[in-house]
């Protein structure tokens, strides 16, 4: 389904109720998809006019590498769905060096 399991879990073992879902719903939370998921994008559109939240994560580059960066702006899957509100991917990737994450995952103070 186009959802992130694994994203699931880190916010229910953080106390932040979190469920599966294969499609949209009633905007009462915050929907999480892959950017690389193109049969959605009227239902995301909607629920994010509809006050639902969003967050959607992917890397444009290697879908450019594959696709054509001339073409990330306009055909990029998340850009269909971001571009609504000013916000694109680009086909430029940051470093590729290895960095020191922390072990610790942060409190993070979510309001219900």
């Amino acid at each position: 389904p186009p959802s992130l399991p694994s994203l699931v879990s880190i916010l229910q073992a953080s106390g932040v109720p979190a469920q599966v879902q294969p499609e949209v719903g009633a905007p009462v939370g915050v929907y999480c998809i892959s950017a690389y998921i193109n049969t959605m994008t009227a239902e995301l559109i909607q629920f994010v006019k509809s006050g639902g939240g969003l967050l959607i994560g992917g890397q444009a580059w290697y879908w450019a590498s594959q696709h054509g960066p001339d073409r990330v702006l306009s055909r990029f899957p998340g850009n269909e769905v971001t571009s609504v509100a000013g916000v694109f991917f680009t086909d430029i990737y940051g470093d590729i060096d290895r960095f020191k994450v922390s072990k610790k995952i942060p409190k993070i103070p979510f309001h219900v």
